[in-house]
């Protein structure tokens, strides 16, 4: 979290319920994060990212959850997004994130973006670190 702190910003964090994302949702909310959104697959598991401090939660498993993200963010996306899971939901996380947000990306050896997947990132300000 130092790289991006996320201090008065919606942050979502995916597979917030597994080892990785449970601490960054800690660290988001103790950090001063104005959103502190979870995705993860299933009831259970987003009743647990709510439990550590998540204001909302998406599940991810349903085709809508990225418009659901815009929705709880008020149609901008969320500013910051820690992905943690890499491979196909690289791609859609993009579609949750705002318009000069950062997508901070740590699932080494599962880097699944297409060059127009860059290109989009790229026309809306977007950065990927």
């Amino acid at each position: 979290l130092r790289q991006s702190p996320p201090d008065d910003k919606a942050v979502l964090v995916p597979a917030a319920s597994g080892g990785v994302g449970t601490l960054l949702v800690q660290l988001a909310r103790l950090k001063g994060a104005r959103q502190m959104i979870a995705a993860a697959g299933g009831k259970a598991k987003l009743d647990f990212a709510l439990s550590l401090g998540a204001d909302a939660a998406v599940d991810y498993t349903k085709p809508d959850w990225p418009a659901r993200v815009r929705d709880l963010t008020g149609g901008e996306g969320a500013n910051i997004i820690y992905d943690t899971v890499g491979g196909a939901l690289t791609a859609a996380l993009l579609e949750a994130l705002a318009s000069g947000g950062e997508l901070v990306f740590a699932a080494l050896g599962r880097f699944g973006l297409a060059a127009s997947d860059l290109e989009r990132l790229i026309g809306r300000n977007q950065s990927l670190r």
